[in-house]
């Protein structure tokens, strides 16, 4: 939980209900120099907006609401949110820094380290820094060093090439490329286990260039030629300009798979919140054939112990054990299925027409319960490919989305169809209402935005579906022109 909170809030301070400093953040420091655990937040900070109020005091009603408070040591302002931390009966403030300065940022040590990779600040500091390095670095040694018109060529074709990509290997193979074909020089890589490797180093023609990354381990990429290499200050800048790229590259692979790491963890917080609501559902849709088969069995031995088994009455009441037993196996599928995290399942052929029968077996009691018609019809084989887990948790999103929506209306239905067009599979699940409005449809693929009462809903269902489908290489949208609400995924046909 504290690494999770340090890679997501790296500013981060929480304090006890009384205004004491309980913990912080790993980049809070270098913007807080008095910092310490137990310190006021009286001598630590001050409140700048809402105005005439104090983030600890008033932390109840500022509760998930944006503020902006000011470093006492520093002056550097941030923005954030007061979250309260029932459970310790502690605040957090979430923050990141304001820009007002990039120098100011600068002059404290800040780097694009201490950010978090969806931060807008990260952004705009790492464009301005690049911008104002290009610009005036670039201008002095084109004027100072005619052999530099080769080196910033190449240099920025490389630049151009790696700021697309989020893949090493993808941008060391063109670096490699492109340099064997403009400077004829021959690259090399290896890794390497210490965190004081040299950072340039030239030596009998050949060019080393240790690359850093957030663990131990760095990378050492070398370059050698047949011919004499000119080690100038043009080279040199070349040198360091390309491993800042590169190591620019390795940074966003890095953040990106925190990233996956934390949507990982929200889709199965996603989950098993689904799970949780539907469990008295489940259960209840579990006892009934579990009742069946207590009672045939309990016939069947008071039967045996009067002597008037007969052959023909063991083999009813046997077939209906049997069938009581099947329906609960396909229950408990459907639940196994659902609650696995299956991410990292390999893509494999699917017949979805399979996958909506289990879902249903987890929720069509639910739905029963609240008096809705549900209406759908097996089709012919339907094949697809895809990750079957992520399939129903879309599905099942809908349906408890659309249950939850006309609870309680009159004469309710639920209806899934299937369409064939444009090489893909259509599946629609529609429902009775009158659909939505326009101002909700504008943020309801919104990560955390929810319509539903507090502790009703995550708000993460349709922003986790749409990735899904997406990655899926199909389309997830709600059908605006429907008369009903109506929300549609697709997924591509398998040819047999």
């Amino acid at each position: 939980m504290k690494t999770t909170l340090n890679r997501l809030f790296p500013f981060h301070l929480i304090f006890s209900k009384d205004g004491l400093l309980r913990s912080y953040g790993p980049s809070a420091e270098k913007c807080f120099k008095n910092i310490k655990i137990n310190i006021h937040e009286g001598e630590l900070l001050k409140t700048l907006l809402p105005k005439g109020v104090n983030v600890i005091a008033d932390a109840a009603k500022l509760s998930e609401k944006v503020v902006t408070i000011e470093s006492n040591s520093t002056n550097i302002r941030f923005s954030g949110e007061v979250i309260l931390i029932p459970e310790t009966d502690e605040i957090l403030l979430a923050l990141s820094p304001v820009i007002q300065d990039l120098s100011t940022l600068s002059n404290f040590g800040l780097t694009y380290r201490d950010f978090p990779i969806y931060s807008p600040v990260f952004d705009f500091y790492i464009l301005i820094q690049a911008e104002r390095f290009s610009r005036q670095e670039l201008q002095k040694s084109y004027k100072t060093l005619e052999s530099f018109n080769t080196f910033s060529k190449i240099n920025i074709d490389i630049a151009n090439f790696c700021s697309k990509s989020n893949d090493f290997e993808e941008a060391i193979h063109y670096v490699f490329k492109i340099i064997e074909k403009k400077l004829a020089w021959e690259g090399r890589i290896e890794i390497k286990s210490t965190t004081n490797c040299e950072e340039i180093k030239f030596d009998n023609n050949i060019i080393s260039i240790c690359l850093n990354t957030a663990g131990e381990t760095n990378y050492i990429i070398s370059f050698s030629a047949t011919h004499h290499i000119d080690f100038s200050e043009a080279l040199k800048f070349f040198c360091t300009s390309m491993k800042a790229t590169l190591e620019n590259v390795i940074s966003r692979m890095e953040q990106y798979a925190i990233s996956q790491e934390v949507q990982a963890q929200k889709v199965m917080s996603s989950k098993m919140y689904t799970l949780g609501e539907m469990a008295a559902s489940i259960a209840h849709e579990l006892n009934n054939p579990m009742a069946v088969i207590q009672g045939v069995a309990w016939m069947t031995q008071a039967s045996a112990q009067s002597g008037e088994i007969l052959p023909d009455k063991i083999t009813e009441n046997m077939t209906k054990i049997i069938k009581m037993t099947e329906r609960s196996s396909k229950i408990i599928k459907g639940v196994r299925i659902f609650a696995r995290d299956g991410g990292d399942d390999p893509i494999e052929p699917i017949e979805l027409n399979s996958i909506i029968e289990d879902t249903l077996e987890i929720c069509k009691w639910r739905i029963n319960q609240k008096r809705i018609q549900l209406i759908w019809e097996s089709k012919d084989a339907a094949l697809s490919s895809g990750r079957p887990v992520q399939i129903s948790q879309v599905l099942l999103n809908l349906l408890n989305n659309a249950t939850d929506a006309i609870e309680g209306s009159e004469g309710p239905w639920i209806r899934i169809d299937f369409e064939e067009k444009n090489d893909h599979w259509v599946i629609s699940v529609t429902d009775s209402g009158a659909g939505i409005p326009t101002e909700v449809v504008k943020k309801m693929m919104v990560p955390f935005f929810t319509t539903k009462a507090s502790g009703k809903g995550t708000g993460l269902g349709l922003s986790i579906s749409q990735k899904i489908m997406k990655d899926h290489n199909g389309k997830f949208w709600y059908e605006e022109n429907s008369p009903n609400t109506k929300f549609c995924f697709s997924l591509p046909i398998l040819k047999e």
